[in-house]
């Protein structure tokens, strides 16, 4: 569809939350490029725009608001220091669906704060005040094959340039910036750092890949292929995946997890917890502590 065409479909839709979505899918994701199996690039980004305001001080951290800029969308995020001089090792953070940043940040990031760590917790898009609309899987593919982009691999991008905001902090070790995803955030984690070297490894918690199975429409190949973590966990090697899942997790069967798992290379390890139910919050306090012993040894 052409986009003067497009852009009077929008008119038309006057009022309607669709209108959002046909002005946010008629600009496409310039950035995005594939190698030659069909997986995202996103190398050579430009330096990444942000601000940077205090929010809170105490004797164990502070703790900074983040916005910055990620294709069409401002991203809202939380970065947290620990207390003491830097460079900090660092993680930045994906949360899992209806999950902020101050969720992200009260569990999690709080347990890595206490790790020595440093922690940027993003607002996904369709969360908090980032905002916006997460899209079905096929309602991205019907926007994706009309060559309007796809919000799925819009979602990678802006954790990538959470990397780079904590690769621009001059506090960060960037030789020890690890990702951590939980859920569908980790689905986002997973490609991010099999697409990012520079990531310096993963930690995912209640999460898989899709595993969808072959497609003969080859547009369908392409954009499924380019958005299932199963395709992207393999390239992480040789920096260290970390994956913890619940044996009774109702929302990814951890069958699934396990064959996700088995797809990454070496250095890698698989936790089951046997309470709980899914996410870190439901995870019982021993298998906390056992992930954080675990994190320790990366820093």
């Amino acid at each position: 569809m052409e986009k003067k065409y497009l852009i009077l479909f929008a008119v038309l839709l006057v009022g309607s939350s669709i209108v959002t979505w046909v002005l946010l899918w008629s600009n496409p994701l310039s950035e995005v490029r594939a190698d030659s199996d069909g997986m995202l690039l996103f190398s050579g980004r430009p330096a990444v725009n942000y601000t940077k305001t205090l929010l809170n001080e105490t004797g164990d951290s502070t703790t900074y608001k983040i916005v910055y800029q990620s294709h069409g969308r401002l991203v809202h995020a939380l970065l947290t220091y620990p207390k003491g001089s830097g460079p900090h090792p660092a993680f930045f953070i994906l949360p899992g669906a209806t999950v902020t940043k101050e969720g992200a940040q009260n569990g999690l990031g709080k347990d890595l704060n206490n790790q020595g760590f440093a922690t940027l917790a993003i607002d996904q898009r369709g969360h908090g005040e980032t905002g916006g609309n997460i899209p079905t899987i096929e309602y991205d593919f019907e926007f994706y094959s009309t060559g309007r982009g796809s919000v799925h691999q819009e979602m990678v991008y802006d954790g990538l340039r959470g990397f780079d905001v904590l690769w621009s902090e001059p506090d960060i070790d960037r030789n020890k910036i690890f990702v951590a995803g939980e859920s569908m955030g980790g689905r986002f984690a997973i490609i991010a750092a099999g697409i990012e070297p520079r990531i310096s490894g993963a930690l995912l918690l209640s999460t898989s890949g899709y595993g969808f199975p072959a497609q003969d429409n080859p547009v369908a190949a392409e954009y499924l292929n380019s958005i299932d973590p199963d395709n992207y966990i393999g390239r992480i090697s040789p920096r260290p995946v970390l994956m913890v899942h619940i044996k009774d997790d109702q929302v990814i069967p951890i069958s699934i997890a396990e064959k996700t798992f088995s797809l990454a290379g070496e250095p890698k390890e698989f936790f089951t917890l046997f309470s709980g139910e899914h996410g870190y919050d439901t995870y019982p306090q021993e298998g906390k502590d056992w992930i954080m012993g675990k994190v320790r040894e990366w820093a």
